[in-house]
């Protein structure tokens, strides 16, 4: 007896941000936010049981220009509501932050962090606090991308240096030297145009290094 041919539909997703005149192919539409899918015809199938064997052209194409990296990204800031917190004078702009397991609505702990701790934020993810709430317990962190922090708020800056967090817990291009201490990058210093803020490219390390 013959074999029974069928066939299959595949459709191709991606979730990327294309920018605006650049395609993947003639068939995506290019868009900033949501999927770009394209939809490829029937394959027929061919061979045994579950096996398919098909020829499927598929055009890929590239942006020629670089992406540049946009300076208003607000895609590493996070907002969490409710999140209570039982001591929210205690934390300020600028703060080094890291959560530990807890009690609230995300099972979470806002700390500060203690690089003169083993345990005070070594090994966990690092974020700058933006602001809190008290009436609406809203938390706002940066993970992640340019931040513009007073002069006030950093113990040492140099514009193309690296960043870490200093002796009193403040970002610093001097790390703590404290034995039983722990260094960890928390970013580059980058120019700025304004004389009042000094800009950091946040990007915290995922390791650290312990001094003894």
């Amino acid at each position: 007896m013959p074999q029974e041919t069928t066939g299959i539909q595949i459709t191709a997703i991606s979730n990327a941000a294309i920018s605006s005149g650049s395609l993947l192919s003639n068939s995506f539409d290019p868009s900033y936010e949501g999927l770009n899918s394209l939809t490829l015809p029937i394959i027929p199938a061919s061979g045994i049981g579950n096996q398919l064997t098909a020829t499927v052209p598929l055009q890929i194409g590239a942006i020629k220009q670089g992406a540049p990296l946009l300076e208003s990204t607000k895609s590493f800031r996070w907002s969490m509501s409710p999140y209570a917190i039982d001591n929210p004078e205690d934390f300020s702009f600028g703060d080094i932050v890291y959560f530990s397991p807890g009690i609230n609505d995300y099972s979470s702990i806002l700390n500060k962090v203690n690089v003169h701790s083993v345990g005070g934020g070594e090994n966990k993810g690092l974020f700058i606090f933006d602001s809190y709430n008290t009436e609406s317990q809203t938390l706002k962190i940066i993970h992640k991308g340019f931040v513009d922090v007073p002069l006030g708020m950093v113990e040492s800056y140099m514009v193309g240096n690296t960043i870490y967090i200093g002796e009193n817990n403040k970002l610093s291009t001097t790390p703590t030297t404290a034995s039983g201490s722990w260094v960890r990058s928390m970013g580059l210093c980058v120019p700025s145009k304004d004389s009042t803020l000094l800009r950091i490219w946040l990007d915290p390390d995922s390791t650290y290094i312990l001094l003894v």
